[in-house]
């Protein structure tokens, strides 16, 4: 894919980055109140930044009444994560209350680099424990009134309580197969022990330390990007991430450990781009290159093509089957060989019997299958079916983006 087959960023978009860079690193803004803010307004809810873009707006000549009109979504925003936040400190109340040992992923250990944490959109309490202490971590959690909603899956569990759900992980997400993985387990076999206890604002909590933390949201930032996508929000937390290393202290850091397992070229990329679109200060090793602007250029028009965890464009989850298995092995295999590793994966959770017994799969597919062509009847209903063929033809063009990012290839 050449950079002539994205179009160049519209003016919304253009205005969304350099509000951004303003509030994340103080770059003179040049955004005025004859914008369509409505229209702006409205991308960084779907990039998931709204309430940066809602806070700063007034400052840079947002009219009163079209503020007025998200003040609804920005309170009820607000008041969602103050109730997240409120769900980490009691997290951590509980898991210090019985002497059980955490980290919290992203989330609130992202939002520590941000000027202004409490501006960090929020989702769900992600956290990770040890593969030992799960039965037991999940049993208090069950005392404590959380409801299991999903076990099993994906190395997580999923559970509730007044509407805010913790994700227990006891691996994260984006965990590459074959080579590599001995070498990233080595890398995080010592999380939990150098994980530093926070305590706020915004929550009370254990967060990774700068290393593991880096690791946990280059992994998270990979896996969803090869699927559903991710949106801006995602690389402000990269952005502010780096941002606050001096010099060469980010790369003195992570350079050598990332080459090792095939993702420093995805950290350079992403923060090359971070430099060019979101204000983030320029450094020596990032070593910009022309290529490597116009790989940031794609980068950033994928961004905003999907949207927060692909919210702009449902398909592009379907696309992401024929691009990674979820991130675990790179876009090294064609797309044809990816859709049916994709197969396998939903098959295997859909009727784990096939896990042991391969014989089954055939069948598995067709179950698989049928169950996709259920959802597609109901999602034609709404106005919102998937297209399969033009999921894979359109998987081409992002598979070919993604390779430039060399994932999981490590460099000698």
């Amino acid at each position: 894919m050449r950079s002539k087959e994205y179009p160049e960023l519209s003016q919304t978009q253009k205005a969304v980055c350099d509000l951004l860079a303003n509030h994340l690193f103080g770059r003179e803004a040049t955004v005025g109140g004859k914008m369509d803010w409505r229209a702006i307004l409205e991308e960084s809810y779907l990039q998931g930044v709204h309430m940066i873009i809602g806070q700063i707006a007034p400052e840079n000549g947002i009219p009163a009444e079209i503020l007025a009109e998200r003040k609804r979504t920005l309170f009820a925003t607000m008041l969602r994560d103050s109730r997240v936040h409120g769900s980490h400190t009691t997290l951590h109340r509980v898991m210090l209350k019985h002497g059980l040992c955490y980290t919290v992923i992203k989330g609130v250990a992202s939002a520590n680099y941000y000027p202004d944490p409490s501006l960090r959109s929020m989702g769900d309490v992600d956290f990770l424990v040890r593969r030992e202490e799960e039965k037991t971590i999940l049993e208090v959690l069950q005392s404590e009134g959380y409801e299991v909603l999903e076990q099993g899956r994906d190395h997580h569990v999923i559970l509730q309580k007044d509407q805010i759900r913790l994700e227990m992980h006891i691996e994260p997400a984006g965990m590459p197969e074959g080579n590599t993985r001995p070498i990233m387990e080595s890398y995080l076999e010592n999380m939990l022990d150098t994980a530093v206890e926070k305590k706020g604002p915004p929550a009370a909590c254990v967060c990774p330390s700068d290393f593991h933390h880096g690791l946990i949201i280059l992994m998270h930032t990979q896996h969803h990007l090869l699927s559903e996508g991710i949106g801006l929000r995602h690389l402000c937390d990269w952005a502010t991430f780096v941002g606050h290393f001096e010099g060469e202290g980010f790369a003195d850091l992570f350079r050598e450990k990332l080459k090792r397992v095939g993702l420093w070229q995805l950290a350079r990329l992403l923060s090359v781009t971070c430099a060019l679109y979101l204000g983030l200060p320029e450094k020596a090793w990032m070593e910009i290159a022309k290529g490597d602007r116009d790989t940031a250029k794609e980068l950033i028009c994928d961004v905003f093509s999907g949207g927060n965890f692909g919210v702009k464009d449902p398909q592009r989850a379907y696309e992401g089957m024929f691009i990674s298995n979820r991130g675990k092995d790179g876009v090294k295999q064609n797309r044809l060989k990816e859709g049916f590793s994709s197969l396998n994966r939903i098959t295997y959770q859909i009727w784990p019997v096939t896990r042991k017994a391969p014989i089954l799969l055939p069948i598995g597919w067709l179950v698989s299958l049928g169950h996709f062509v259920k959802r597609n009847r109901e999602r034609k209903k709404r106005g919102g079916e998937i297209n399969a063929i033009k999921a894979y033809q359109a998987s081409a063009y992002r598979k070919e983006l993604y390779r430039k990012l060399s994932l999981y290839q490590p460099e000698e």
